[in-house]
């Protein structure tokens, strides 16, 4: 499987080339679900509306550019696709009179966010303000050729990054080689959660894994490159 993941505000950002195998997504039934649970299931709607997105048109989601250049997020692209159900109503999001031809941060755009369910994105965990995003696309470097990075099923595509400070709607994610700075791959603006074990992520399949908080630097990257099982 290909992802091309280039960084360039004039390129297409495709995210993943996987068929997404997963049964429909549904809200927890009984007792109010821990913020845990409603995590796993904000992320299973995430990776559901990626297969839904492609299967409509044909490829994978990709960040687009308006019209002076500046690029969309991916977010914005599958938010049409991701069904909520909340007091036994069902609601589809309320995502097409966002403007593709304007700036993500555009009057019309943030006004729109402002009256959409945001909630797609945010983990209910997450202490941060309820427009940025909890989740952000892990993005690998391309190789020498330029060519996008090739990532196997199992590998680590969308992690889990609580008080990141990024909007729903903001172009920007994780880079592969920022991850790696400094003395930690864990902390805001890396791989972060409020759970108290655990941080979700989703692999290029579909598959929603919890990664453990203590886990070590090369056992982590083995893990988010797909060489082994968490």
């Amino acid at each position: 499987m290909r992802i091309d993941q280039t960084t360039s505000t004039s390129a297409l950002l495709f995210i993943s080339c996987a068929v997404l195998l997963l049964s429909g997504c549904q809200k927890p039934e009984g007792r109010e679900a821990s913020p845990e649970v409603s995590c796993t299931w904000y992320l299973e709607s995430v990776a559901k509306a990626l297969e839904l997105y492609e299967r409509e048109n044909g490829r994978c989601p990709a960040v687009v550019v308006d019209e002076t250049g500046g690029p969309h997020s991916w977010r914005m692209l599958i938010l049409p696709f991701i069904l909520r159900e909340y007091d036994g109503a069902t609601y589809y999001l309320d995502y097409f009179s966002y403007r593709l031809s304007e700036a993500w941060d555009s009057e019309h755009n943030k006004s729109l966010l402002n009256s959409v369910l945001v909630h797609a994105f945010h983990c209910p965990a997450d202490e941060g303000s309820w427009d940025e995003t909890s989740y952000l696309m892990l993005v690998r470097p391309a190789d020498e050729s330029g060519n996008p990075a090739d990532v196997p099923h199992n590998a680590v595509v969308v992690v889990e990054s609580s008080g990141c400070g990024i909007g729903m709607a903001q172009p920007k994610d994780l880079k592969w080689e920022d991850l790696w700075k400094g003395e930690s791959p864990y902390g805001k603006g890396k791989l972060n959660s409020n759970h108290k074990r655990v941080i979700k992520a989703i692999r290029a399949d579909g598959t929603i894994i919890d990664i453990p908080k203590n886990l070590k630097r090369d056992k982590l990257k083995q893990l988010l490159q797909g060489s082994v099982d968490p």
